[in-house]
């Protein structure tokens, strides 16, 4: 069952990933990323957890981040829930063990650096990677 909840885990991240890279090169107004480099990020990130120095420098950067729409941080906050939700420890879980306790507490470190409510609803939008057909709809 592990391989099944790695799998559902990664193709999170990977749609994550493409979609993000759709948003960037939306805003530069060019293709700035490659799929090559999604997959490179992916080798890195995804199968072994980065160093919690890196973690922290990745968070400033896109806290700080002035130029976020409101759209795209309820969507960067609901890939985080997915993912979350998908990256479960052990099973069978308690009821409320899903998503552990240390990621709840951070997820709402950043609903509350993004100024989010969850009962928020952003105006309706199209995934950018839909856009580019990237991904299934």
């Amino acid at each position: 069952m592990g391989g099944l909840f790695i799998a559902r885990y990664l193709n999170l991240l990977y749609q994550f990933v493409i979609e993000h890279i759709a948003f960037i090169d939306q805003a530069a107004g060019a293709q700035v990323l490659t799929v090559n480099d999604a997959n490179d990020f992916l080798g890195r990130f995804a199968h072994r957890r980065p160093s919690q120095k890196l973690l922290t420098e990745l968070h400033n950067i896109v806290a700080n981040e002035a130029g976020v729409t409101e759209c795209r941080k309820m969507d960067i906050l609901e890939y985080c829930l997915d993912i979350s939700a998908a990256c479960v420890v052990h099973y069978p879980y308690g009821i409320r063990e899903r998503i552990r306790h240390d990621e709840k507490k951070y997820l709402l470190k950043l609903f509350a650096e993004f100024n989010i409510s969850p009962q928020k609803k952003p105006s309706s939008f199209k995934p950018l990677a839909s856009s580019y057909g990237l991904v299934d709809e």
